[in-house]
């Protein structure tokens, strides 16, 4: 398998190839020094390139020094000229080398940013290390949700065009270890669009996240299709489309006031794809319920200590009340009525 350093110099090799035998110059053209100050250009940006070379690639990179040379020769026939050449062309190099260098140390703090937003700051050491050796590589990170979920991930290292190392993607699989079941799913890591490793546990575990960027709305997975790489089929529900208010949901909530439920904090770890817990005393009897977000039906559901769905009316104490009181009223009047057929019973018989 060709590497790299070998497809680029296939590519600088087959340029002057193509221009001859498609007949787009002339020969006279593609034999000009400005065409061959053009090759000698290209090599030195392949050079660059590949500032870390493996043992496949230090032959052809000697190979491709030599090829330089021959290309100066050809360019500069007398030799004194030549160096001279050679050392204006060193300053060029180097202003080069330095541009490209600063361009690689802000790709290489982009993948350090981009990692740190998706929760995998602690592995930006390993990363680098995994970078140095100049190979694609993914890295794996493990950590236990709770005691039966654990995530697992593979981050994906690729290298650009310029041979700098990206991080735009990685591999999310939740796996539960009572069940056996697992979700997997790639996620993208673009700027302004990337969903971080808590997010993508809430998502795999069927719930909705809510994003800013491009448009402000509720992302989900759809677990019933997927797409033709195996991933699941994202479900978008944009606000502008949906009308979907969290807030207003939020205060519609019969048990709010009895649950003590921080709004404001609540509406923010909804957003991020968390089950809210709270606690709700009904009947003196303290129970614990949990809330989440469903934007495909645009409400907030609620579920019990067996989470199961239930209705949030189920939850209003004051409605627990209520029917406790028109219970004992019932149960008072018919109380009432029983006394009072006993007591006229014995006024018959006496």
């Amino acid at each position: 398998m060709e590497n790299l350093l070998e497809k680029e110099l296939k590519k600088w090799q087959s340029r002057a190839h193509r221009y001859a035998s498609e007949g787009i110059f002339s020969e006279k053209v593609l034999n000009s020094p400005l065409f061959i100050k053009e090759q000698i250009a290209s090599l030195d940006r392949i050079s660059l390139k590949f500032n870390r070379l493996s043992e496949d690639d230090l032959i052809q990179m000697k190979l491709l020094k030599q090829e330089r040379r021959n290309l100066e020769q050809i360019l500069y026939p007398n030799a004194l000229v030549r160096i001279i050449a050679r050392i204006i062309n060193s300053f060029k190099f180097q202003k080069e080398e330095a541009r490209v260098s600063k361009s690689k140390q802000m790709v290489a703090q982009d993948v350090r940013t981009s990692m740190a937003k998706t929760g995998f700051g602690n592995s930006i050491a390993e990363a680098e290390t995994k970078m140095k050796e100049g190979k694609e590589f993914s890295l794996p990170v493990s950590f236990y949700v709770n005691e039966r979920d654990r995530m697992d991930f593979q981050l994906q290292f690729k290298k650009d065009e310029d041979q700098n190392f990206i991080f735009r993607q990685y591999k999310a699989t939740l796996f539960n270890e009572q069940t056996k079941e697992k979700k997997e799913h790639f996620f993208k890591v673009e700027p302004g669009y990337m969903f971080n490793s808590e997010e993508a546990f809430h998502l795999l575990s069927e719930r909705a996240v809510y994003i800013s960027h491009p448009v402000n709305g509720w992302q989900a997975l759809d677990f019933t299709d997927k797409d033709a790489d195996g991933n699941y089929r994202v479900k978008s529900f944009p606000d502008q489309y949906s009308h979907f208010n969290l807030e207003e949901a939020l205060l519609k909530l019969p048990f709010k006031d009895e649950a003590k439920l921080d709004l404001e904090d609540c509406k923010k770890r909804l957003q991020k794809g968390e089950r809210v817990e709270f606690e709700v005393i009904i009947q003196n009897v303290s129970q614990i319920f949990s809330l989440q977000v469903n934007p495909q039906k645009k409400e907030i559901e609620v579920y019990n200590a067996a989470n199961e769905k239930i209705s949030p009316y189920e939850l209003n104490p004051r409605k627990h009340i209520q029917n406790t009181k028109e219970s004992q009223d019932q149960n008072k009047s018919q109380s009432q009525v029983q006394k009072s057929n006993r007591k006229n019973g014995h006024a018959i018989k006496s």
